[in-house]
């Protein structure tokens, strides 16, 4: 009787067995499945089709600042409406897959995490559009991988976080000083700030060598300045290090202009990433006429120096704005009156 028993335990046991490993076999066979169709899409978006219609896209997206600009061309032109939806319909079925099971859901954010996010940042407004002459649910899966991918980002993915150096910073050793660590003029990565332009507008109280009193000195800024395209650098810096910038650059307000920002080439910075530039506060604000402001020849050549090693077309650019500046050169070494400030420079 016991050893029937323990017969029949032997056979239960060998028969769980078997389903164990055929559920084992279905659930690998699946997952090979949805990430073979995952990897699948990569062909579909690198295919000459795609490309064609992602480079119509992109020119289409940098050729025209508004959205009113961007939809007036899009009606003017059958050819780009095709390459739009064709490029657009590639995100909506990627959606559909990841929101069904269909392609491994890990695969697709790892594989296109950044560009989801991208453009439908970049075409969300063409798609409220369409929505609102047509479906409202149009491209709605596009929308659910991109909410998708957001929300893990802000749990898992580390925040990028850039400084816009377009005065002092760009010198070496005046970053290093801001930062406290010693920083590379290989760190910093060219940029051009689209719609702002470099003027000495912000005053800041320094000390010349030999002088007993202190004087305003005017420095660098960035203001909006639609149509202008300025040549500048940035560097990623961590959160530490931001908070000592903040300190040095007392008189200016930390502003995230990621989406001014363009890479060489005309490239956006991409998503999850901050762009920070110190923008002049108004209450420090100089202008030409203003008495006894001085632009420092020090500074000046400071800034000169990095440019030449960055971009040289920079240094025409920062001679003109001297000039334009109005204000009368002041020579010799200077400090900040302010302690802290000065410990940072």
């Amino acid at each position: 009787m016991l050893a029937t028993n323990w017969s029949t335990w032997v056979e239960m046991f060998l028969g769980l067995a078997e389903i164990g490993l055929l559920v084992a076999a279905v659930y690998l066979i699946i997952a090979q499945f949805t990430r073979s169709r995952a990897s699948m899409y990569i062909e579909r978006f690198n295919s000459s089709d795609a490309m064609e219609s992602r480079v119509a896209v992109d020119r289409w997206l940098e050729a025209h600042v508004t959205a009113k600009a961007r939809l007036e061309e899009l009606e003017r032109d059958p050819a780009l409406r095709t390459h739009l939806r064709r490029f657009t319909n590639l995100f909506q079925e990627l959606g559909a897959a990841y929101q069904f099971g269909v392609a491994h859901r890990k695969t697709v954010r790892v594989l296109f995490d950044a560009l989801v996010v991208m453009y439908w940042e970049r075409l969300r407004f063409w798609v409220e559009d369409y929505r609102a002459n047509s479906d409202p649910t149009l491209y709605s899966r596009f929308e659910y991988l991109y909410n998708e991918i957001r929300t893990r980002e802000r749990k898992t993915r580390p925040r990028l976080d850039y400084v816009v150096a377009y005065g002092s910073l760009m010198n070496p050793a005046s970053l290093s000083a801001g930062l406290g660590r010693d920083a590379s003029i290989d760190e910093l990565i060219p940029i051009e700030v689209v719609d702002w332009e470099r003027r000495w507008t912000v005053g800041e109280t320094v000390r010349l060598s030999g002088a007993g009193q202190t004087t305003t000195a005017a420095f660098l800024n960035l203001e909006p300045s639609p149509g202008q395209r300025t040549a500048a650098a940035m560097i990623r810096v961590s959160r530490s290090e931001l908070a000592r910038l903040t300190v040095r650059e007392k008189n200016y307000d930390a502003r995230d202009l990621r989406d001014a920002v363009r890479l060489i080439g005309g490239r956006r910075v991409g998503p999850g990433a901050a762009v920070w530039c110190f923008v002049g506060r108004r209450r420090h604000r100089v202008i030409a006429g203003d008495d006894d402001v001085v632009v420092l020849e020090e500074y000046v050549s400071k800034v000169e120096q990095a440019a030449e090693r960055i971009d040289p077309t920079m240094i025409a650019e920062l001679r003109a704005s001297v000039a334009a500046a109005g204000f009368e050169p002041a020579s010799g070494p200077y400090q900040f009156a302010d302690p802290d400030q000065r410990s940072l420079v």
